[in-house]
């Protein structure tokens, strides 16, 4: 049992879902809204009391509540009431001053005259909705009308999870399809979209793994969020002419799709709408188009060649990651912008040329692009050039972008950029120049190839993880004037058997030499720096100093190697 105060006014999503005790509950009327599933799978829910307070029931808020045997209104129907899985259990009862509204949404059943299918629907402005009634199977002809008013729309998730279902054909009367709508009618090979379409809602056609093709009427403007995501049988999509705007995952996970083909009408695109559509092979991008959004075409592996327009201005966080197919691009001289992780782990790129009004590449744009040997700078790019086939600032002192083969740093070069040959397997060796003061985060992490690195005495820090997973590095010189090691500097560096830390250094961060399984030995060549008892290196067999810091030396070991046999 439970008993909600008269304080209450809202009772959330899924507030008291899979209480399988709960056999009997009475709104009060402080409350006005009634949450998504808020009592969803009560199976030994009995008896339902709802207040005239209530405005608004969400959808499916007594679901798989299949011991209900009474069901009470004390006003008139809320809205989304015919969505709430309420109407199809047990005798409903409510005042006799609101009967007409209740008739109207509770509907009529008709059956044996229409095929011997029943419909649940409601009926507005003299127009109805199609509602939940059952688990629907087989070939389903949706009827133009039902008891002399015309079907306009199918409610939301009227169809779904109605695993039976084969086939649907919607009437020409029929102008909205609402959210959820076949969701999850995994076996739907074919479905029948009028021309008289104009919007099919959220997650319409999610998950509907055998649907095989789709035409989008030529009514709609726009293509809702998660439509057809999860439809992995899909190979056929025909958008039309007029659409404008694609919602966010959209085609999501579609992996039977082979090419794709946006009308110049589409000017908007959203999130990751054809992400994880392994399939893909080609796609014809609009020129209305102004951004490739986020993630737009993540881990489309089967994606080989993409034509930006001349339209575009910018390249989103992750468009094009994990695009493992991926070998050509074109991108236009419009763009100004390469966001974060654009074109991470697109393992076949080669070349890439950056035109000379991008301003902007994030953090890990080429990242993981084992085979891209060679980068081009349009030579009017005020922010940027290419030298070596590295990308630098335009004044030369920052090294931004590696590349993966062996390169020669110019002199110029002061800095290192974060994860600037971040993941780059095919370096085997670097002699970084004098000169270069810094060596930031990241810089070479994950260089599982390189052996063999000379930093100079110009460099006076090293960056958090600048070295980190370099698994076959086996030598590192730290010259006399670097001040700082960072964290997890050079962690993970299994093949490292020794090390000499220079008497400029005055602090290691945490864990800078974490998992070094091959380091046996290390020698400090002044007093200990600060953060070195958590360095992970006084915990090894061979540590040695001057003696003239014995005893701070011998101090901070005891206490390292006291903590390890504690563990």
């Amino acid at each position: 049992s439970v008993t909600i105060p008269s304080s209450v006014t809202n009772i959330g999503f899924s507030a008291f879902s899979r209480c399988s005790r709960l056999k009997s509950v009475t709104i009060p009327s402080s409350v006005a809204s009634i949450g998504t599933a808020a009592f969803c799978d009560c199976r030994e829910l009995e008896l339902v009391t709802i207040s005239d307070s209530v405005t608004s029931i969400g959808w499916h808020a007594f679901s798989d509540c299949n011991g209900l045997k009474s069901v009470k209104f004390l006003g008139a129907p809320p809205m989304g009431v015919a969505n709430s899985c309420l109407l199809s259990h047990g005798a409903v009862s409510y005042p006799q001053e609101y009967a007409e509204g209740w008739q109207t949404v509770l509907g009529r059943e008709l059956g044996s005259n229409i095929d011997g299918v029943k419909w649940n629907y409601s009926v507005s402005n003299g127009k109805v909705t199609i509602e939940r009634s059952g688990d629907y199977a087989g070939d389903l002809k949706v009827p133009s009308s039902l008891e002399g008013y015309p079907v306009t729309s199918i409610g939301n998730g009227a169809f779904g999870g109605c695993s039976g279902l084969k086939s649907i054909t919607i009437p020409s009367s029929v102008t909205c399809i609402g959210e959820w709508a076949f969701s999850g009618c995994r076996e739907l090979k074919t479905v029948t979209i009028p021309p008289s379409v104009t919007k099919i809602g959220k997650s319409a056609f999610s998950d509907c793994g055998g649907l095989k093709s789709v035409m989008v009427p030529s009514g709609v403007t726009s293509i809702g969020e998660w439509v057809f995501d999860g439809c992995c049988g899909l190979k056929e999509v025909t958008i039309p002419e007029g659409v404008t705007s694609i919602g966010e995952y959209a085609f999501k996970n579609c992996n039977g799709l082979k090419s794709v083909t946006m009308p110049s009408s589409v000017t908007s695109v959203g999130r990751a709408a054809f992400g994880g559509c392994s399939g893909l092979k080609s796609v014809t991008i609009p020129p209305g188009l102004t951004s490739i959004g986020e993630e737009l075409f993540v881990k489309c592996s089967g994606l080989e060649a993409v034509d930006i327009p001349s339209g575009v201005r910018s390249i989103g966080n992750g468009a094009f990651r994990e695009c493992s197919g991926l070998e050509t691009v074109s991108i236009p001289s419009s763009v100004t912008s390469i966001g974060f992780q654009a074109f991470l782990k697109c393992s076949r790129i080669k070349t890439m040329t950056i035109p000379s009004n991008v301003t902007n590449i994030g953090w890990n744009a080429f990242i993981g692009c084992s085979r891209l040997v060679e980068f081009l700078v349009l030579p009017d790019n005020p922010d940027f050039k290419s030298v070596d086939g590295l990308i630098l600032s335009k004044d030369g002192t920052l090294l931004k972008f590696g590349v993966n083969r062996d390169v020669t740093i110019p002199q110029s070069v002061t800095s290192i950029g974060a994860h600037a040959f971040s993941d780059c397997n095919g370096l085997r060796s670097m002699m970084i120049p004098e000169g270069v003061t810094n060596i930031g985060d990241g810089a070479f992490c994950d260089c599982n190839g390189l052996m063999s690195v000379t930093i100079p005495s110009s460099v006076m820090s090293i960056g958090a993880a600048a070295f980190s997973n370099c698994r076959s590095l086996n030598s590192v010189t730290i010259p006399q004037g670097v001040t700082g090691i960072g964290f997890h500097a050079f962690a993970g560096c299994f093949g490292l058997k020794k090390v000499a830390i220079p008497s400029s250094v005055t602090n290691i961060e945490f864990q800078a030499f974490r998992d070094c399984r091959g380091l046996k030995s290390v020698e400090f060549l002044g007093a200990p720096p600060s953060g070195v008892s958590r360095s992970s290196l006084l915990c090894l067999d061979n540590v040695t100093y001057p003696q003239k810091y014995g005893a701070e030396w011998r101090k901070l070991i005891n206490n390292a190697q006291g903590r390890l046999k504690g563990r």
